[in-house]
């Protein structure tokens, strides 16, 4: 692990979900890097050992970084991520042990998150699903705009508040515990950890695999996935406000603002009648708060106004027939980045099918409700 310290550490460490994008493509891209220099081959890499290099991996980017807003919310970022690249509910993994490896005595300068923001309310359907080896581009472009949409719901403010610092984990006792924060030095968290003898949950070969899917999907290179080039220069929310809009701005989302997409998205899940609880989690806000109770307003308002609109086309277009005012998904081919409707859609949660309110009767001009 000597020679891939340095570089071959920062790029495998693609799997955290706050610099998403940035700490996943950058670190792969790195590692990629150290693989040309180094002339080993993924077979060879992946002779060594999956915990050595994962834990080097974190332990190098918590260096870096020696404190945490919000150290439970981070860690469900990074089983996030993780998750989707393994497509497998990793709650009793190697990885899930590593990560809390990772989070061990970390500080919380905030105790603000009680109830977890849980992403995996996105995730779901690909944690029950097995699919290819590789996604398709259509698959792709919907992990991009889940991950785009998860980026965005954490506030750049709080992105740029990350901090981590690693320490150990007693293997032996299969327990890590957390440390909250200095004035709370005595309130000691702690979490079961496991292991797995599945071969096919090999952080490695998770790596290798989504490494080749970016490849594949961004041709012309990922840098503009990046929060900031200089990796270990510190994060602020001018870098983060700029590089999501330079993000959309590549997936060709015109006029729109990681606070436009953070609005339309929660409008759109509240129409399509995820609970209350459930988004009031998944946008971060405290249970029956107001804001999540006005984005039911919103909604209902929007469908309203949408019945009203299809209703004023089917006047005006009378005889003609109307089409579904609702936009499909298409299949789209090539190097399409995202259809700028997923970012509105209820993306990877199989419960909340976008459905049209209003249907048109085979044959007919009258509409069912």
């Amino acid at each position: 692990m000597s020679r891939f310290f340095e570089d071959g550490v920062n790029l495998l460490f693609k799997g955290q979900r706050f610099n998403t994008v940035k700490r996943d493509i950058y670190s792969l891209a790195l590692l990629q890097d150290s693989q040309d220099i180094e002339r080993i081959t993924v077979e060879e890499m992946m002779k060594k050992d999956a915990e050595v290099i994962l834990t080097e991996v974190v332990a190098f980017h918590t260096k870096q970084n020696n404190s945490v807003a919000s150290t439970k919310s981070h860690k469900a970022c990074l089983t996030t991520m993780l998750s989707l690249i393994y497509e497998e509910n990793l709650a009793s993994s190697t990885t899930s042990k590593l990560i809390n490896k990772a989070f061990a005595n970390a500080t919380i300068p905030h105790r603000r998150y009680q109830n977890i923001w849980n992403i995996q309310i996105l995730f779901n359907h690909w944690r029950q699903s097995k699919q290819n080896k590789y996604l398709n581009n259509y698959d792709l472009q919907v992990n991009i705009a889940s991950l785009l949409m998860s980026i965005c719901f954490f506030r750049p403010n709080e992105i740029a508040e990350i901090r981590l610092k690693f320490s150990n984990v007693n293997i032996t006792e299969n327990h890590a515990s957390l440390r909250l924060a200095p004035k709370q030095a005595n309130a000691i968290e702690t979490y079961e950890i496991y292991e797995t003898d599945n071969e096919e949950l090999s952080p490695k070969l998770a790596i290798y695999e989504w490494n080749d899917r970016q490849k594949k999907q961004f041709t012309k290179g990922t840098d503009f996935l990046l929060w900031h080039k200089g990796f270990n220069k510190p994060t602020t929310t001018k870098d983060i406000s700029l590089q999501l809009t330079k993000l959309l701005r590549e997936l060709k989302i015109i006029g729109a603002s990681a606070y436009s997409i953070r609005h339309l998205a929660t409008t759109e899940l509240a129409k399509l009648g995820i609970p209350e609880t459930d988004l009031a989690t998944f946008t971060h806000h405290s249970q029956n708060s107001r804001t999540v109770q006005q984005y039911y307003i919103f909604a209902s308002s929007k469908r309203a106004n949408e019945i009203a609109r299809y209703l004023n086309k089917e006047v005006r277009l009378g005889e003609k027939g109307v089409t579904n005012y609702y936009p499909r998904l298409p299949w789209r081919q090539g190097n399409d980045l995202l259809s700028p409707y997923l970012i509105i859609s209820p993306l990877a949660h199989p419960k909340y099918v976008s459905q049209p309110d209003v249907k048109e009767k085979q044959g007919e001009n009258s509409l069912e409700y």
